[in-house]
């Protein structure tokens, strides 16, 4: 089984971001396939106003040309919630871990509003929906790997608040990230 990368491409009021996933898959289209299924579980927690825009697969090979990108070009299913949505660097932390090393990270901008945090704690309905929709069910997806093929074998949603940068510099990034 080969390792694959698969990026997610999301649009909101102009800005772009990705977040990377490693999969471990027997071919470029299994692990499309994967892909795929990963987009299904982050359109479940990202608000409605998130466009979906694309999502590229490719192997770690700067060399070749092995890769595919998919038009998505939907919408996130999760409805805002009371209060002001909050500026995209405020995220939500779930870390996968394979029992040892350090956890891989997902930083999700979904984004976040008022009405999902308490004193810069996210409330129990929110941390919820992140486990039961994204973080349990990602974990038992077949073929999500970290980046040495090991299997993950716990999640857990960060229950603070983080802050994540878009991107490094001041340049804002107003066209898409994958090809």
């Amino acid at each position: 089984m080969a390792l694959w990368q698969v990026d997610i491409e999301k649009l909101l009021e102009g800005e772009y971001w990705t977040n990377r996933y490693i999969v471990s898959a027997l071919n470029l289209a299994d692990a499309a396939s994967l892909g795929d299924d990963i987009v299904e579980l982050e359109k479940n927690i990202h608000r409605t106003n998130v466009q979906f825009t694309k999502v590229r697969t490719s192997d770690f090979d700067p060399g070749t040309d092995v890769y595919r990108v998919r038009a998505i070009n939907e919408f996130g299913e999760l409805a805002a919630v009371s209060g002001d949505m909050l500026p995209l660097w405020n995220v939500c932390r779930v870390d996968f871990s394979t029992g040892s090393g350090r956890p891989s990270r997902k930083y999700l901008r979904l984004p976040c509003y008022e009405g999902d945090i308490v004193d810069g704690v996210f409330n129990s309905g929110f941390l919820a929906t992140i486990g039961t929709s994204y973080a349990v069910p990602l974990l038992a997806l077949t073929g999500f790997v970290d980046v040495d093929n090991q299997v993950f074998t716990e999640a857990t949603v960060n229950p603070r608040m983080a802050m994540r940068q878009l991107r490094r510099g001041s340049r804002r990034r107003a066209n898409p990230i994958l090809p």
